[in-house]
């Protein structure tokens, strides 16, 4: 069983679609199966699912998942689902060689692990998928690309790239049945090397055509939609502006009006100011935690404590965060809170031998002797060669 801290205190914009998600947790699946020959075909609320042979019994968690997935998305969109011409379709590979001799014959390129096929004829668009038991990498991107033009067929560029990157961090944990949000900053570093040389966001809102500054371009729309979706002034802006795409206008005639929504509201040199600010002090999760333990180490505990729960809000299922968490709340003599925290270090994939080591010391602190001996011991079991030797003497006297 998982154990959870409730830290309320900690959560604010960052983890909007954390909580989305939260909500989600349950969404139902109104499915039909249906073999069709050799393949077989899944309908749910809002997909249909084809199997190529071999693939049919991955249907239904891929379906709860691709359905997670479009509610997420329209949390955010809110687009009239009671619009879709048809339901999105989903084509699922489990072999590599068929799933790309398929996309070849569609001519796309293969080599990833989904791709959507858009065309101006809605009956040929899908989405191929391939689950042969390697991490799924594109499925997050992608799927949201379908969902995007499954109502605006010629959407701003802007938001394709942006928000394509921004969602890109959505795991589904099959297990649980949910998903899973972690912020994505992978393109960061390349945003902060831009600095004030960001593109502007006129330009990023009227770009329809990804030319030399290719890079740039993806680099600076996610900035974008990062900024605006953890910014309490400008989220309702952004997300209002959804409102006037319609699927009837080219991508250009789309991107004038989300400008002109934008330009009611927004002075764009202060936008721009406030995000090359917001980039610059953002930092990554690997920064906060440098930091962190940097402060920790020079006793500035509130510092510490700072940058531990922001890498903990950008990477909620991350096991560091959690420890060092754990580490202040020890030094504080706070020992509950301290076991809740290196426990949720544990179930997050953390050093399991470390953990129970620093578990039974904790235990011993809050004296609680017989349950730190049972942690020293465990600890020792799975790693004797760190950890007996420091274990023996321990565990000898508190059995004194």
């Amino acid at each position: 069983m998982k154990h959870y801290v409730k830290l309320l205190a900690s959560i604010n914009a960052h983890t909007l679609l954390a909580v989305i998600i939260v909500l989600l947790h349950n969404v139902p699946l109104a499915a039909q199966a249906a073999g069709t020959g050799t393949n077989t075909s899944l309908r749910t609320a809002h997909y249909e699912i084809i199997a190529e042979p071999g693939a049919a019994a991955l249907l239904p968690g891929l379906a709860q998942e691709l359905e997670l997935r479009f509610e997420l998305y329209n949390r955010v969109f809110r687009f009239n689902t009671d619009l879709l011409q048809t339901p999105l379709r989903i084509r699922l590979f489990t072999n590599r060689s068929s799933y790309d001799l398929y996309l070849s014959m569609r001519q796309a390129i293969a080599g990833t692990d989904a791709l959507y096929l858009h065309y101006n004829n809605h009956i040929w668009r899908e989405l191929v998928v391939l689950r042969d038991g390697n991490d799924s990498t594109m499925l997050a991107s992608q799927s949201f690309f379908q969902f995007l033009k499954a109502f605006i067929p010629h959407p701003p560029l802007w938001m394709v790239e942006g928000f394509g990157i921004y969602f890109n961090q959505i795991r589904f944990d099959a297990e649980e049945g949910k998903l899973l949000y972690e912020e994505n900053l992978s393109w960061l570093d390349s945003a902060k090397s831009l600095g004030a040389n960001l593109i502007s966001p006129q330009l990023i809102l009227t770009a329809n055509v990804l030319e030399q500054s290719a890079q740039n371009m993806r680099v600076s729309s996610w900035a974008l939609v990062s900024f605006m979706m953890n910014s309490s002034e400008h989220y309702r802006t952004l997300t209002e502006s959804f409102l006037f795409l319609t699927p009837h206008n080219t991508a250009e005639e789309n991107s004038r009006v989300v400008m002109e929504r934008f330009s009611s509201w927004i002075d764009f040199n202060t936008l721009q100011s406030e995000l090359v600010e917001y980039i610059a002090l953002r930092k990554t999760f690997t920064e906060h935690i440098t930091e962190g333990r940097h402060y920790l180490e020079t006793g500035n505990t509130l510092m510490a404590d700072y940058n531990f729960r922001s890498a903990n809000e950008q990477r909620p299922f991350h096991y560091a965060p959690y420890y060092y968490l754990g580490l202040l709340s020890y030094y504080d003599n706070n020992y509950d809170l301290a076991e809740n925290y290196f426990l949720l270090s544990l179930d997050n994939g953390g050093d399991q031998a470390l953990i129970m080591f620093t578990l039974g010391l904790n235990a011993a602190e809050a004296d609680r002797r017989v349950e730190a001996i049972g942690w020293l011991e465990r600890a020792a079991a799975i790693d004797p060669q760190r950890y007996r030797a420091r274990t023996e003497g321990l565990i000898q006297i508190l059995r004194r």
